[in-house]
């Protein structure tokens, strides 16, 4: 076997850091012809299930795919925490190329982010049941606003990283970060309440961002970009973080939990009226099933995008901290699962985590 050098590592980040930068997920996955079919859907009086089209196969693709294939890795620790993260990538590239292709489009996705845990539905819908009455506050802050709580957070907490509002379609009222500029990008249309932005700031940028930027001063690359399956613990870390700050957030991911659970079993139709049961908005009902049917051409059909799992993973996380209370020392320490940052970082000290996060809260 040929001995890997701390140069070949260097490669895979560069592979990573390419992939991050042109193969969007999030953008592929969001149809051609998205407009047309929500007016025919609503047109139908909601009884049409959309036919999507999606962007053809970046031309990368094949290219990665060829680089990945060729790397020899050694049976190091670090080298088979790399291992795994080629394998993923493999499969995330072939997860690319079957969206609007729906049976191997179900089938990668269950390989890749795993099926809702049947054992957490019953707690799922507790929580919906306790916390059905739960309101959020009727003031809201437009974008400019959430711009402005944004930039004093940022110097609040001493963390680098930018804020920009952009008018693009596909994120009109999303607002998240991104993973290579460090950017925290608002829709032009986002509107929170004061309660729901400090489960947003506890969310995206005291864990996604604090993770990355602690993950850039690790030794490897691989803790800034994220090694194979970490995003099931850095979204349950998040999502608590978030939901200790906004306990609606609680109830909202449980609601997604079993929104997702059925989209996989359900038609686009059947899995709106559901959601209506959840956000009688017919808007709001519409943007959870696209969440869920997004990758599929004919939502007819069972299937769905399984990667908003956030409060089976909330659940695991908890568990996990419970269990080993001493990884929360490690817990922000990069983009890894909790068990891969208690072996290979040391425990650190951050002055403002524990005003947020402690093993008393999560108990």
């Amino acid at each position: 076997m040929v001995k890997t050098t701390a140069t070949d590592y260097q490669e895979l980040d560069q592979i990573w850091q390419l992939m991050n930068q042109k193969l969007s997920l999030i953008k592929a996955l969001r149809p051609l012809n998205y407009q047309a079919e929500k007016e025919k859907f609503f047109a139908s009086n909601m009884q049409y299930n959309p036919q999507f089209v999606y962007q053809p196969v970046s031309e990368l693709v094949p290219q990665i795919r060829r680089q990945l294939q060729q790397v020899d890795l050694p049976e190091t620790k670090i080298g088979q925490l790399y291992r795994a993260k080629v394998e993923e990538s493999l499969l995330f590239l072939r997860l690319l190329e079957s969206i609007g292709h729906d049976h191997q489009f179900v089938e990668l996705n269950q390989q890749l982010f795993g099926l809702p845990q049947a054992e957490y539905l019953p707690q799922a819908r507790q929580i919906i049941n306790k916390l059905a009455d739960l309101e959020d506050e009727t003031v809201r802050l437009n974008a400019q606003q959430i711009k402005q709580v944004m930039h004093r957070a940022l110097d609040k907490f001493g963390l680098p990283g930018k804020v920009k509002v952009v008018s693009r379609a596909d994120r009109l009222n999303r607002i998240s970060i991104t993973k290579v500029s460090q950017t925290l990008l608002i829709g032009s249309q986002a509107n929170r309440s004061q309660a729901k932005l400090k489960g947003l700031i506890a969310h995206e940028l005291l864990t996604h961002l604090v993770r990355s930027t602690r993950g850039r001063q690790q030794k490897y690359g691989i803790f800034a970009y994220g090694t194979a399956g970490y995003f099931r613990d850095e979204e349950g870390l998040a999502t608590l973080m978030g939901c200790l700050q906004y306990p609606q957030g609680l109830l909202i991911s449980a609601r997604s939990y079993l929104l997702l659970d059925l989209a996989r079993r359900a038609s686009f139709v059947e899995l709106f009226s559901l959601a209506r049961q959840f956000y009688p908005e017919t808007e709001l009902a519409w943007h959870y099933c696209m969440r869920f049917k997004r990758g599929m051409s004919d939502t007819s059909l069972p299937g769905s995008f399984l990667k908003n799992q956030y409060f089976g993973w909330l659940i695991n996380t908890v568990q996990q901290l419970s269990d080993h209370p001493e990884w929360l020392q490690t817990a922000f320490n990069g983009k890894a699962c909790l068990s891969e940052l208690a072996e290979f970082t040391q425990p650190s000290d951050i002055p403002w985590l524990s005003s947020f996060i402690s093993s008393e809260k999560i108990n």
